[in-house]
């Protein structure tokens, strides 16, 4: 019987799709967000399976931005509530000074910012990122150990990959842009999850060469179906750190070994690559797009980033204290170019939505305000996975220090994890960070 009523509790979803549906036929996007939601509440509240409720939600948060979502973009707050509730529930670690800290720096400053009202308010993006804090906020609650963090890493690649593939298939588009909206943001989600996935897989799961190269190979074809040079940058910067990983483990008291041992190894790290470069077609868009800015030449891509970069730097130098807000940097790109429109090259450059550049993004949407409450924020997180780190020599606090390393080189180039259909993505990370205050022996709530 129990059976049966769980059974019967799954297809509520389907039903519910179905009355969805019988309103607006067109909503296929507000569809699938509500049935994945749905879904992950019965995971949690049913079937007692906090991964798959969170996986689920990892995946119907990446298109906040579609169109079609209609009435499912009211339900999102509420399932993540009630997602919220159910980590209370299980009392796997109590919340604790970070937690609260975290609130308070997060949510004050956007409550501050919304009473003062010191640039043109966007509310969609408010809204996104309190959503986002808390799917954090309840993902923080929950033990995360390297075999739970590879099984959402396992599920979350699988569900790219797929993706990627199926959309080369279809798609007329030189390059794919995955579930994340972007090509460059979809890659890099990509090649950071990847990062994470393949050093803790190798120190910790003790993955098999085998299983490990043929996921990489698959990672690096989507990659370059997405046409995005960052990913192919993030995935060698990922190869070093991965020798860097297993050496430190291995010689962490032996410096001239680890550095003997790291050059060779790196030498020949540098060799496949380049081996591996020329193997490549000639016509493929990422590498017609790499040899372009290895030749020093700047495409579309380049003059966008350039222009988009000197306007973040002109609003920092306007508005330093709160930036323009989230949402008003187009009108201000538009606003900078046009000044030099005398300049026939200024023509050709696009008009970009934010500055390319994870930094210079929340220094002129934020300001120094913002920028110091969301450093302060990370700054929390760091503290333990370094202390992690030297407390336990583990392969998942290495394999974390990892991504987020490679995370910030790429967010040189672009805003990964703050676009918003990865935002969800960098929650999820941020709350294993902050769960690995566990590690201090704090006592059960």
């Amino acid at each position: 019987m129990k059976q049966l009523i769980k059974a019967l509790v799954f297809l509520i979803p389907l039903l519910v799709a179905f009355v969805y549906m019988s309103a607006n036929d067109s909503n296929y996007t507000g569809l699938i967000t509500l049935c994945l939601l749905l879904w992950s509440l019965v995971f949690a509240f049913v079937m007692n399976k906090p991964l798959v409720c969170v996986l689920l939600m990892i995946v119907s948060l990446h298109w906040f931005q579609l169109d079609g979502m209609t009435l499912t973009l009211y339900f999102i707050p509420v399932a993540v509530i009630l997602f919220l509730l159910y980590a209370m529930s299980r009392r796997e670690l109590r919340m604790g000074w970070p937690i609260k800290a975290a609130i308070a720096i997060i949510f004050g400053h956007m409550g501050f910012v919304l009473l003062v009202k010191p640039f043109p308010i966007e509310y969609i993006f408010f809204y996104i990122n309190a959503v986002c804090f808390v799917f954090f906020w309840g993902s923080s609650l929950l033990k995360w150990d390297s075999a739970k963090v590879q099984t959402i890493l396992n599920a979350h690649l699988a569900f790219m990959i797929t993706w990627g593939f199926i959309e080369r298939v279809i798609s007329s588009e030189p390059r794919i842009e995955g579930p994340a909206l972007s090509s460059t943001n979809f890659a890099v989600m990509l090649v950071v999850a990847w990062t994470i996935w393949l050093i803790n897989g190798l120190i910790e799961r003790k993955y098999k060469w085998q299983t490990l190269s043929i996921v990489s190979v698959l990672v690096l074809v989507v990659v370059l179906f997405s046409g995005t040079r960052m990913g192919m940058l993030g995935m060698g910067l990922c190869g070093v750190l991965m020798i860097i990983s297993k050496l430190y483990l291995k010689y962490e008291r032996q410096v001239m070994r680890f550095l003997m041992y790291f050059a060779i190894s790196f030498v020949v790290f540098c060799g496949f690559a380049y081996v591996l470069w020329q193997l490549l077609p000639d016509d493929l868009f990422l590498k017609q797009g790499m040899s372009t800015f290895l030749s020093g030449n700047l495409d579309i891509s380049s003059l966008g980033r350039l222009g988009a970069w000197a306007t973040a730097l002109n609003i920092i130098h306007t508005d330093p204290i709160w930036g323009v807000g989230p949402g008003n940097f187009l009108v201000r790109n538009k606003m900078f170019l046009d000044t030099y429109s005398m300049i026939p090259i200024v023509e050709i450059v696009p008009r970009l939505g934010h500055a390319h550049n994870v930094f210079l993004l929340v220094l002129s949407e934020q300001g120094f305000v913002g920028f110091t409450v969301l450093g302060s924020f990370c700054m929390i997180g760091l503290y333990f996975l370094l202390r992690f780190i030297r407390r336990t020599k583990s392969g998942l606090g290495l394999a974390l220090l990892s991504g987020g390393i490679v995370t910030l080189f790429l967010g040189m180039f672009d805003v990964f994890p703050l676009f918003p259909s990865s935002l969800v993505w960098g929650a999820w990370y941020m709350s294993i960070l902050y769960s690995l205050r566990s590690y201090e022996g704090e006592p059960q709530k």
